[in-house]
This record gives structure tokens, sequence and C-alpha cells, in this order.
């Protein structure tokens, strides 16, 4: 497939008429019919600009990709999370995912913004001596698979730590 012909067809999936995406677009009608009949490449800031009107990515509009969306953009904070992530075995993934199942219900229910009484070091503090660290070799750090009820009575204990409503100390 060409860049003309995936325009094509994204504009007539979205009911857009060549005038119509053209007028969008800020473009001559003339301009944008080349590109339609790859006659011309637009330049990289309309590119952007029809893969916004479009609602998909430029990678996929230029036939790079058969992934329609763009990507998620994350914030620092958003992407030290994910690679963090990925650096844990299964029991480490597991404990995270079901802190953050228990911490989604918590929320969900009306439970709104959660007030913390501990610092972020302390609980932090806490954590690792929970999970040995996540840089050392998946060896070191037990790499079961699952989760047991010991990775669940963790979670729930990472959960309060984080997310108590006032002063629990159930260490």
């Amino acid at each position: 497939m060409t860049f003309g012909q995936r325009l094509i067809q994204l504009r007539e999936e979205q009911g857009y008429s060549r005038q119509q995406l053209s007028q969008k677009l800020g473009l001559p009608y003339n301009t944008y019919r080349n590109y339609e009949a790859d006659a011309r490449e637009p330049a990289y800031s309309l590119l952007c600009e029809m893969a916004n009107v479009l609602n998909v990515s430029t990678d996929y509009l230029l036939c790079r990709t058969d992934i329609r969306q763009p990507a998620l953009e994350l914030d620092e904070e958003e992407s030290r999370l994910i690679l963090n992530f990925r650096r844990l075995d299964d029991r480490g993934k597991a404990t995270v995912n079901a802190a953050t199942a228990s911490q989604l219900s918590y929320c969900e229910t009306g439970g709104g913004a959660i007030p913390t009484s501990k610092s972020t070091s302390q609980k932090l503090s806490s954590i690792s001596r929970l999970h040995p660290a996540a840089d050392a070799p998946i060896a070191a750090r037990g790499g079961v698979s699952g989760i047991s009820e010991e990775d669940r009575r963790d979670a729930e204990k990472i959960s309060r730590m984080f997310f108590s409503d006032g002063d629990d100390n159930n260490d």
C-alpha cells in the first residue's frame, strides 16, 4: 500500500470527501489530490497534522506499521515505572499487579485520593525489604511465576503502606 492509498482509505473510512479533508487541512484541493495520487509528499508538519486529523500515527499513515493509534505519551515518572516493572521477575510483577488491582478497586468504590502518612522514602525502604533489589539477577530474586498467597500478602502490605487512611503500622 502506498501513502496515497492509505490516505484515500482513511479519508473514506471517516466519511470525508476530498474537498472536505483538504479544507480541514487548510490545503488547496489540487495539492491534496496530488497527495492521494502519490504525485507529491507532505512536509513533516503537514504529515503530523494529517495524522492528528485522521487519528492515526504518522507511521501508520506512512505505511510503516499496521498499528493505527498513536503511541501513548508518557511523562518521566510513567516511563520510569514501566522500565522498573519490566525489570521485575514474575513474582514482583504479580505483586505490583495485585497491589494495583486492589488500589483501583478502592478508587472505583469511592475511595478517591488516598492520604498517606509515611514519607515516600520510608515506604520505598519498606518495599525493598519485601522484595530484593530490581537490579539483582532474576535467579537471586526467586524467579517464581504466578501469584501465590505470599504475593497477595505482600501486595496488601504494599497497598497499606502507600494508601492507608491513617498511621497504619501493621509491619
